[in-house]
C-alpha cells in the first residue's frame, strides 16, 4: 500500500497578489501563522493597465507571493490576510488558492538512494470533473530553465514559460518539501496532457540530477484550447 505523506494531503498553493510595498505585510502574516516559507515573483509591467483595473489592482508592478498549505487551512489564512491587507478595498490586493493535483517528492530507499515519486494524486478520485491537462510547475536552480525545457521537449512537451522567483524562509520551506532550497530559483511552467505528465516530469528530473532543490508540482487545468495545434506544428 502506498504511503501518503500528510504534508501533501490535499495540498493547495495560496497565491497573494499585492503591490511591492505591501508584500512585507503578506510575508509577516504568513510567518505569524507558521506557514513554511514562500516564493516571491516580481511582476514588472507585464499586464496592461486595463487588465489590472479589471482585477482591481491599479499598479502594474506587483508581487506574487506563493505559499503552500493543506486545504483545511486555506479559508482561515485567506480571512486573516483579508483583515491584514484590507482586501475588501479596491486595489488592496487579491488572495486565492489553487489545488495541487500531485507533486513529485524525493524518497530514499533502503540503499539510501534517492528517487522521485508522485504524491497526493487527486485528479481522478477527489475532483468533480476528470482533468485532461495539468500545468507542471518546475522549481529549479537559477539558470537551469533552458535545461528543463530541453528535457521536456525531448519527452514531447510543446513549450513553456519561465520566470524568476525569490525564496523566503529557506529552512522552513526546505523541511516542508524535504529538500534544500537556495535563495533564487527558476520557475518553469509547462501545460501537458495528464497522460503525458509522468513521462515529461521524469525526463526533467533525470536532466536535473545535480540539482538537489528541485520541485515539480502539477496543477489541474480545464477548458484547454490550442495545445493540440502547437503539438502538430
Amino acid at each position: 500500500m502506498k504511503h501518503v505523506d500528510m504534508r501533501f494531503h490535499e495540498l493547495h498553493a495560496l497565491v497573494v497578489i499585492v503591490n511591492h510595498k505591501r508584500r512585507k505585510i503578506v510575508s509577516a502574516a504568513l510567518r505569524e501563522k507558521l506557514v513554511p516559507g514562500q516564493f516571491v515573483v516580481k511582476a514588472k509591467g507585464t499586464a496592461s493597465s486595463s487588465m489590472m483595473d479589471l482585477l482591481g489592482l491599479g499598479d502594474v508592478d506587483n508581487d506574487f507571493v506563493i505559499s503552500f498549505m493543506s486545504k483545511n487551512k486555506v479559508p482561515r489564512m485567506i480571512r486573516y490576510l483579508s483583515e491584514q491587507l484590507h482586501l475588501s478595498r479596491k486595489g488592496a490586493g487579491i488572495a486565492f488558492s489553487i489545488p495541487i493535483s500531485s507533486m513529485m517528492i524525493p524518497i530514499m530507499d533502503e540503499k539510501n538512494q534517492v528517487f522521485y515519486t508522485w504524491e497526493n494524486d487527486i485528479k481522478g478520485e477527489h475532483m468533480e470533473t476528470q482533468v485532461s491537462h495539468e500545468l507542471l510547475v518546475i522549481v529549479s536552480e537559477e539558470g537551469s530553465s533552458d535545461q528543463v525545457m530541453e528535457a521536456a521537449r525531448s519527452a514531447g512537451a510543446t513549450g513553456g514559460t519561465m520566470f524568476h522567483a525569490l525564496r523566503k524562509g529557506s529552512k522552513e520551506l526546505g523541511k516542508f518539501f524535504g529538500i534544500s532550497l537556495q535563495d533564487r530559483k527558476d520557475v518553469t511552467t509547462i501545460l501537458v496532457a495528464s497522460e503525458d505528465k509522468e513521462r515529461i516530469a521524469n525526463a526533467i528530473i533525470a536532466s536535473l540530477v545535480d540539482d538537489h532543490g528541485k520541485v515539480i508540482l502539477a496543477l489541474p487545468a480545464q477548458f484547454v484550447s490550442g495545445l493540440e495545434l502547437q503539438a502538430n506544428e
